[in-house]
């Protein structure tokens, strides 16, 4: 199983549409089961209960029936009671798609979810053979297509916050060395540029071999009827649009653009996107709401003796230090692709 980390308006659909034409990968619609399930699974208690697990059966059979994108198999609550091998979210998630596959003739799923940027700590722990591929587009370019997406409420604010709280969320899974997770990162703007030799690493990590069918077979009457049926999704029965990238510089002022820049400069270089406006990053909020909260402690800390003075010395220099281990990060990150390179010459 491959999971799909990718927000939204960073090609998903696109490379999920390109995966789904190989003739050993199933890659249906998402029907946001990760997103949807895994924040309220403590709440249907104890899985090893019948009635507990066929309630959630039920409700993840309910939400593939009331999908944008429809699945080739049709599935039946007392089926999967009667085939599932375990009583878990996992077993129920790995037979749906699993189930998916066969009804298609194939062997591999690629599974996308919004949730997989937010959950990947879960999925990895779920699935521990599944492997991660992360596709991740210039946030500027992101923020711009949200904006013109009919589907997405919100402004810049919006968009520079959801982006900027997935990417922490995989770029800490990808950091993790116990043990260091399977992920490839694919950035959208090189699978524009370069399909073929994108193609190939993302079918060598998963396992298969390209075929030429992937970058070919546009104009299929499944994609075609996804196109017309789903506003966001127009792109996903065209041509591979190569110079679909930087749109940014032309659609968005300075000041947009620079506003955006100022809050993603850390995640943005760390990606191997270079800000064209701002250098700096903008301070971060959680450390303005711990000074303001160590502002506030420390008054009592001020009165309360010569060891409780003590103590507030030894906090502000630790908040000091703190500061400026993030503040000297954050202004000097690494490129993950930049590492990469130099570690294979």
């Amino acid at each position: 199983m491959i999971f799909l980390m990718s927000s939204e308006r960073s090609g998903s659909n696109m490379l999920r549409t390109i995966m789904a034409r190989h003739s050993q990968v199933s890659a249906p619609t998402s029907p946001h089961l990760v997103k949807t399930i895994i924040p309220i699974l403590a709440g249907y208690g104890d899985l090893d209960d019948k009635a507990n697990f066929r309630r959630l059966v039920d409700h993840v059979l309910e939400i593939l029936c009331t999908q944008l994108g429809g699945w080739t198999v049709s599935f039946a609550a007392d089926d999967i009671m009667a085939s599932i091998r375990g009583r878990s979210f996992a077993e129920l998630f790995s037979l749906i798609y699993r189930m998916e596959a066969e009804e298609q003739g194939k062997t591999l799923s690629f599974v996308k979810d919004n949730g997989n940027m937010l959950w990947p700590f879960h999925l990895h722990a779920m699935f521990p053979d599944a492997r991660f591929v992360y596709l991740v587009r210039d946030p500027r370019d992101c923020v711009l297509s949200w904006l013109n997406s009919p589907s997405h409420a919100g402004g810049i604010a919006a968009a520079t916050a959801m982006w900027q709280l997935e990417q922490t969320a995989v770029l800490s899974f990808i950091a993790v060395d116990a043990p260091r997770p399977p992920v490839l990162i694919v950035r959208y703007e090189d699978l524009l540029a370069n399909p073929e030799s994108e193609l190939d690493e993302i079918c060598n990590f998963a396992g298969v071999t390209r075929e030429p069918t992937m970058t070919a077979n546009f104009n299929s009457d499944v994609h075609r009827d996804e196109a017309r049926r789903i506003a966001n999704w127009e792109n996903v029965a065209g041509e591979i649009k190569r110079t679909n990238h930087g749109k940014f510089l032309d659609q968005l002022s300075r000041r947009q653009v620079r506003r955006i820049e100022r809050r993603l400069a850390f995640e943005m270089r760390v990606l191997g996107y270079e800000p064209v406006e701002c250098s700096e990053p903008s301070s971060s909020t959680d450390i303005v709401g711990k000074l303001t909260r160590a502002f506030m402690g420390s008054i009592r800390l001020l009165f309360g003796g010569r060891q409780r003075r003590e103590e507030l010395a030894v906090r502000v220099r630790r908040l000091r230090s703190l500061r400026k281990i993030q503040a000297d990060v954050r202004r000097n990150p690494q490129s993950l692709f930049t590492d990469r390179d130099r570690d294979e010459d």
